[in-house]
């Protein structure tokens, strides 16, 4: 057993540690695995959004439904979120890109949290996937984009230098 994520005392009650799996050996031969879950959870646990964007987070207490979720969020000015509703929303104006931390605390053990990265970009930013490829002679690769603040946004596909060609669609 890896005492860093559960320990066993010697009548066999297990006592969870810290997330992650590991495997109880009985009488040295038998293994049981044992996996330890992270207390509290954050959905989604990643987001890209540009200016004033909004966007629902939920935080649970797995081992108590009932307990609510405390929310911090990092840097300062890195936006806002609703203690009650968990929506997010990004600031209004955003100059460059920054990686902020939404984090969801138990409300009851502070020593429990999960977190989310949340990435603020400018009005405009294009996403592009994916954003290099390696093909041969005679060889595929589709490309898809869109604009992270108007997905329905019109763009113009190029290829520099001149090598082969790109259709309007983005296959190469």
């Amino acid at each position: 057993i890896a005492p860093s994520i559960a320990t066993v005392s010697s009548d066999g009650l297990v006592t969870a540690i810290a997330p992650g799996t590991t495997q109880i050996a009985i009488n040295g031969n038998f293994m049981v695995p044992v996996t330890v879950n992270q207390p509290v959870t954050i959905v989604p646990t990643a987001a890209t959004l540009a200016p004033s964007d909004r966007r629902i987070f939920t935080g649970r207490v797995l081992a108590d439904p009932n307990t609510g979720v405390v929310w911090s969020l990092v840097p300062a000015g890195a936006g806002s979120i609703d203690p009650s509703s968990g929506i997010y929303t990004a600031p209004a104006s955003i100059s460059s890109p920054v990686t902020a931390t939404l984090t969801a605390t138990n409300a009851s053990d502070s020593t429990q949290s999960a977190s989310a990265t949340i990435t603020l970009v400018p009005a405009g930013t294009v996403s592009l996937t994916p954003t290099s490829a390696t093909v041969a002679g005679n060889q595929t690769q589709q490309f898809y984009a869109s604009v992270i603040d108007n997905p329905s946004a019109s763009l113009t596909w190029g290829i520099s230098p001149n090598l082969g060609s790109i259709s309007t669609r983005g296959l190469y």
